[in-house]
């Protein structure tokens, strides 16, 4: 068993050592040419085939290359050409003058107390970070089962939620059995099985931007794993609850090879009525995952934590290709603090999303009162048409010191704006009336 577990290392190492080769050697200046004309395919294709279920980005493919730039474009470094372009406009203004919009973070960070908890762990000399941090892995494999009521044996830990999306798409996708998800949504999946040559369906959203669950069901024949991000990343909608709890039973019913893998990052930003975690039906659903993350309400991007919750013979599967120590010590001892704050002061969570929520809803008013239309926006991010392409939108914004979120194809004028604080947005929305004002002045 072990040496099977070594050699599927080894095959992700070498995955990424190849994709990190090609972006060195000279991906940027070879490629953006190309990259614009095939993103333009999928965009041409959804339109000129409105009534299909799902699109099999696969058909739009000419060449290596066009599989090549999918697997780079739609993972979450997007374009290291844009990226580059973005963070030198933005030099010209000092750090804490930078707005970032751009990565759906958390701009309050982890807490009092998980600061003081790594400093705690650091200590005074620093040679806890000298050692492994074996011994702290028991011990948060307990402190999520304890807060979720379940069994230590339901949780495996990542880097991320991402290494737990990267896992389920290596073990349950294949040339044969695609990976279905909404067009667009978080791109770790489809970027990863691109990679790995396993086939793709994209289904596109619903006229108000949910997930199309009629066209998905229809996507999933002969699939092997369905990711089901909600709220959905990009566009930041929700399935409606009772949608979501029945729709996944009939789903997994309907089709007896496939996974679902339920993204939760954003769910502590809901504000639905009703919606609720899909833990509980995992740890009796073999064929059902559910994926968190410490970086969103609890402030952890930086430090990397996420995990996933499932049936524990799920979980041993999801085993044979997990890349373990993948948690510095630093992140265990800060989500060890954030879970014990979780019991000693149940309000923390709440109280961010409504924060959060605050801000969001001042941001989305100040959109609507100008005519500018966004989705129902259920997480720390918006999603709104700014009647501009997105790419001049971004570069415009990034000039006058606010980054805000990367293009998301076939949506080619909406914009991801994350949520700061309520002084960063009421900061951001005079950046926003300059730039949106001078786009209708240029086009008047």
């Amino acid at each position: 068993m072990y040496y099977k577990k070594y050699i599927s290392l080894i095959v992700l190492l070498f995955c990424f050592a190849f994709s990190h080769a090609q972006q060195l050697s000279g991906y940027v200046m070879e490629k953006n040419e190309k990259e614009d004309r095939f993103i333009y395919k999928i965009k041409s294709y959804v339109d000129s085939n409105p009534n299909l279920p799902f699109v099999d980005l696969h058909v739009v493919f000419e060449s290596e290359m066009d599989q090549d730039i999918f697997s780079h474009r739609w993972t979450a470094n997007y374009s290291t050409k844009k990226e580059i372009q973005t963070i030198q406009l933005i030099f010209d203004y000092p750090a804490n003058q930078v707005i970032n919009l751009s990565n759906n973070e958390n701009p309050m960070g982890p807490g009092q107390s998980v600061l003081d908890a790594i400093e705690r762990a650091l200590g005074p000399t620093g040679a806890f970070a000298g050692r492994y941090p074996f011994p702290l892995d028991k011990p948060l494999h307990e402190a999520i089962a304890k807060k979720w009521n379940v069994k230590p044996e339901n949780v495996m830990l990542g880097a991320g939620s991402t290494q737990i999306l990267v896992n389920a798409t290596h073990m349950y996708t294949s040339k044969d059995k695609a990976v279905v998800g909404s067009l667009p949504t978080y791109e770790e999946c489809f970027g990863y099985a691109s990679l790995i040559g396993s086939r793709t369906k994209a289904v596109p959203l619903t006229s108000d931007f949910r997930m199309d669950l009629d066209k998905t069901m229809y996507a999933l024949k002969g699939s092997g794993m369905l990711f089901y991000c909600n709220p959905n990343n990009p566009v930041a909608s929700l399935v409606n609850p009772s949608d979501s709890k029945e729709f996944i039973p009939r789903a997994l019913k309907a089709n007896k090879d496939l996974r679902i893998l339920v993204d939760e990052a954003y769910i502590d930003y809901v504000t639905t009525p009703g919606h609720e975690t899909m833990i509980p039906m995992a740890v009796q659903e073999p064929r059902l995952i559910v994926a968190r993350t410490f970086s969103k309400a609890y402030g952890m991007a930086g430090l990397r934590v996420g995990y996933a919750i499932a049936h524990e013979n799920t979980i041993k599967e999801l085993d044979k290709f997990h890349m373990g120590n993948t948690i510095s010590g630093l992140s265990y001892s800060a989500v060890l603090a954030a879970l014990e704050r979780d019991v000693a002061d149940p309000s923390y969570i709440p109280n961010e999303s409504k924060r959060n929520g605050e801000a969001r809803a001042f941001t989305l008013k100040w959109f609507a009162d100008r005519g500018y239309k966004a989705t129902d926006a259920q997480a720390n991010f918006t999603f709104v048409d700014v009647a501009m392409p997105v790419d001049y939108f971004q570069d415009a914004c990034a000039k006058e010191g606010v980054k805000v979120g990367r293009p998301f194809p076939p949506l080619w004028t909406h914009c991801r704006i994350s949520i700061g604080t309520m002084e960063e947005m009421r900061r951001a929305v005079q950046v926003f009336d300059k730039v949106l004002s001078a786009a209708k002045a240029q086009a008047a």
